[in-house]
């Protein structure tokens, strides 16, 4: 349990530092107008938590799918499946939650991202795989991002990768054996996704 939340924690300091994220690093092709408008949505949130102009809370979901709160210093139960982030403005409004399965290997790791737009609807839902043993660079990172409108409808989705240094990528030829289910289904709001997590303000 300590090495992967190590190997989590080293993998969340690449992907947050140094990236200052714009509409570009949410979508990697041509998007739509409302599109554009989600990935605006989520890369000025991005940009508040790069300034600490955000506040965070984190919760672990037991086996037994009880929710404890717990800080970051804080050692976890050995039977936590999942750990979850939300992230609010300094006034306390949602701007984004993330899901990180509790995964016993060093090869990969996955996260979920869903962000808010102001009536806390999720515009945004990001897929995230690093994979560590790729055999071409030394972390492939997948990204799978799905654009809603403010009705949960989807409009569209972009599939991209990056390299180790956080530049664009074509996985040709690498090894990249896993898999995981992505999970933004019934997920069409701040208030759903805390109800499944059992997160209360």
């Amino acid at each position: 349990m300590k090495k992967i939340l190590l190997l989590s924690a080293i993998v969340l300091l690449v992907v947050s530092c140094g990236e200052n994220k714009t509409t570009d690093d949410f979508g990697g092709g041509k998007l739509s107008a409302v599109e554009k408008t989600s990935a605006q949505i989520a890369g000025n949130i991005e940009r508040l938590i790069a300034n600490d102009s955000t506040k965070s809370r984190s919760f672990a979901v037991r086996k037994d799918k009880s929710v404890i709160e717990y800080k970051g210093s804080d050692p976890l139960p050995d039977d936590v499946e999942e750990t979850c982030t939300l992230t609010t403005d300094l006034k306390g409004k949602p701007l984004r939650i993330t899901v990180t399965p509790v995964i016993d290997s060093d090869a990969w790791y996955v996260e979920n991202y869903y962000y808010f737009n102001v009536s806390g609807n999720t515009v945004l839902y990001r897929f995230y795989l690093a994979s560590f043993e790729s055999g071409c660079t030394e972390v492939l990172r997948e990204y799978k991002d799905f654009y809603f409108d403010d009705n949960f409808n989807q409009t569209g989705r972009q599939e991209y990768y990056k390299d180790k240094d956080m530049k664009p990528f074509t996985p040709k030829d690498c090894k990249n054996d896993f898999s995981y289910v992505t999970n933004y289904e019934g997920m069409n709001n701040f208030t759903s996704i805390a109800a499944k997590y059992g997160i209360k303000l």
